[in-house]
């Protein structure tokens, strides 16, 4: 059935199935009933505190079930919901506060410890703490509990709602930056309505499965599967507040998962446990696991008796553009075959497509409205840039096969993927500069991991006479200063950066030189992040 925003999706989920299970984030199961009148509520408390169509509400913190309330209660009354990364801090979290132009910030207490320092720079009216807190912002800014915003409702009323149409925006959220700062992708409710459909004609999802995944409620994944609890007839998607590879088994029999979908380096930990008797003891329909290596979904096919596809490929902006069908081997480390709602092109730096075989940058175009980001906020000029010639460009490279399965070669782009999360190199190198007064130059670049993705290199230039910090005291700059995904694993020291006649620094170089004699390894000597530690 179409529908003409997510608010009319829920609305009919709850009328038409009001008992059934829908989602659990970190409490116990709600049903779409129970979602729905926690959704009016907050809608209600939101439209009570001045938040109407177009505001645009921020939120840090874990997975919950305040965050899902929060999404929907925004969709409902056209606010547009900017979930942030909870590791963000200093001057990246201040950067997304700004461009999102956020009048409102929900934040859990940890949360509120990192927007203590940059809140008041931001156009933020008001907080509404989660939890108590000792570090609520000291200037005077209005504060109030989320349980006084759910207090403020009156008695729900549907016809009250706007009129919202799919082109409406419904969510803002962050992408990895470039060749500049990360970029606040607008969404709209037709991206929503629509991104969860590939995956049941690709037969990732199909009727009736129960959804077990650790991805957080900030990434654009998790939204889509959210939404596939929503659209697909008897889905139901339980998000963990926390990934546990030594409980991940139990956890899937615990909640009688059908279905796990993570990110490959996720899938890699669980296989990296200690091999038990009853690993098989709970066998599902299927595992995703996004790209996956090849031989360790075989790997985990034989270990845990379930199939695993992890032949994907989306980005934030669009999302999916490729899949490969569950039950065809020859996907198997590819990125799979086009969706039927992408045209999907390869180009080379002239936009002039290339033939099978030959490498080139993925470009994208939808063949249906509102099914793409609706463009970069505050930024229309990456808007432009990105959708040069009419077409999407990812700045991904692939070639394509002669059976139609795309493969990845590289970026493009001078991005990378760490953790599941898109660092941008250029943000990082400035964070770096700015919070050490010895670096005068910085060039991030990504080493391949053995987990799968990116682990990333900081190769700096010291100021002449300045003394070279240890490994410890390097990384207490970065713990200090950097979201835990960003931290390098590898540092080296150099008198000076390979660069162009310009001045422009020659990165290949760097990235094919990795990992060399002179490198540090901060991840050998223990210099890691705890995850208790990872957020303030």
């Amino acid at each position: 059935m179409p529908f003409s925003s997510v608010a009319d999706a829920l609305s009919h989920r709850a009328t038409a199935c009001p008992d059934r299970e829908f989602v659990k984030a970190g409490g116990n199961w709600l049903t779409y009933a129970e979602v729905q009148d926690r959704t009016r509520r907050i809608a209600d408390g939101l439209t009570a505190r001045g938040i109407g169509r177009g505001d645009r509400v921020a939120v840090i913190a874990g997975t919950r079930d305040e965050i899902v309330e929060t999404f929907f209660a925004c969709a409902r009354i056209g606010a547009v919901c900017v979930p942030l990364n909870i590791y963000l801090r200093d001057d990246f979290l201040r950067h997304q506060l700004l461009d999102s132009r956020a009048r409102m910030l929900i934040v859990d207490a940890a949360g509120a410890a990192a927007a203590a320092e940059v809140v008041a720079e931001s156009p933020v009216q008001e907080l509404i703490y989660l939890d108590e807190s000792n570090d609520l912002p000291a200037h005077a800014i209005t504060t109030t509990s989320y349980t006084e915003l759910r207090g403020c409702s009156r008695t729900p009323r549907d016809d009250a709602r706007p009129v919202l149409g799919r082109a409406d925006p419904v969510s803002i959220i962050f992408t990895s930056g470039t060749t500049g700062r990360s970029k606040g992708c607008l969404l709209s409710h037709g991206y929503y309505l629509s991104a969860p459909l590939p995956y049941l004609d690709f037969g990732w999802v199909v009727v009736g499965d129960r959804i077990l995944t650790a991805l957080p409620l900030f990434h654009m994944s998790a939204h889509n599967l959210l939404m596939k609890g929503l659209l697909i007839d008897d889905v139901s998607v339980c998000f963990e507040p926390a990934f546990s590879a030594s409980r991940f088994v139990d956890r899937c029999e615990q909640e009688r998962a059908t279905l796990t979908w993570g990110m490959g380096p996720m899938g890699m930990m669980v296989l990296g446990q200690p091999a038990r008797e009853d690993d098989a003891k709970y066998p599902m329909r299927l595992s995703v696991w996004m790209a996956m290596d090849p031989d360790a979904q075989l790997e985990y096919e034989r270990r845990f008796a379930t199939p695993v596809i992890g032949a994907g490929y989306g980005q934030t902006e669009c999302s999916p553009v490729m899949l490969g069908p569950v039950g065809e081997p020859a996907g198997r480390g590819t990125m799979g075959r086009a969706c039927p709602r992408m045209d999907i092109r390869l180009v080379d730096d002239d936009d002039v497509e290339v033939p099978d075989g030959t490498i080139g940058e993925i470009v994208v175009r939808p063949r249906d409205p509102n099914t793409m980001y609706s463009g970069y906020v505050e930024n229309p000029t990456a808007t432009v840039e990105t959708w040069r010639n009419l077409w999407h460009h990812t700045g991904d490279l692939a070639r394509r096969t002669a059976h139609g399965y795309f493969v990845y070669v590289g970026r493009k782009k001078d991005s990378l993927r760490r953790r599941g999360e898109n660092v941008s190199s250029f943000e990082l190198e400035c964070a770096i500069l700015r919070n050490d007064a010895r670096i005068v130059q910085a060039a991030v670049t990504a080493v391949p991991s053995p987990l799968g993705e990116d682990d990333i290199k900081a190769t700096l230039v010291l100021s002449g006479g300045a003394d070279q910090p240890s490994p410890a005291e390097l990384f207490a700059v970065f713990q200090r200063a950097l979201p835990y995904f960003a931290i390098p694993r590898y540092v080296e020291f150099r008198a000076e950066l390979p660069t162009t006649p310009t001045g422009r620094v020659q990165k290949h170089i760097l990235r094919a030189e990795g990992v060399t004699e002179s490198t540090v390894d901060l991840e050998a000597l223990g210099l890691t992040v705890s995850r208790g530690s990872r957020r303030c």
